[in-house]
């Protein structure tokens, strides 16, 4: 998939219905979803763009594993085609 195709197949907004927390996270990030989520993508990049981790559909994340600094969690609702990016601090 080119990268022009992806960004075009999702858009951005900021979901409301979901939340990440704790945040600062140590171990465990936990993801609240005011509304069930069917169908969606977790992925977790570094500052420099490079990929953490990518998960579908759960409801938590083990950061215990990741060196501490900053990441940014994208959340891919693939009903709806939107994208929520979140920054998530790692202690």
């Amino acid at each position: 998939v080119s990268r022009d195709k992806a960004k075009a197949d999702y858009s951005y907004e900021d979901l409301e219905n979901v939340e990440f927390g704790p945040n600062p996270v140590d171990e465990i990030l936990h993801l609240y979803f005011k509304e069930p989520y069917i169908d969606y993508i977790i992925e977790c990049y570094n500052t420099l763009g490079t990929l953490q981790f990518k998960y579908e559909n759960i409801i938590s994340v083990d950061f215990s594993g990741i060196k501490k600094g900053t990441y940014f969690l994208i959340l891919k609702d693939k009903f709806s085609h939107k994208i929520s990016v979140k920054k998530v601090i790692k202690i």
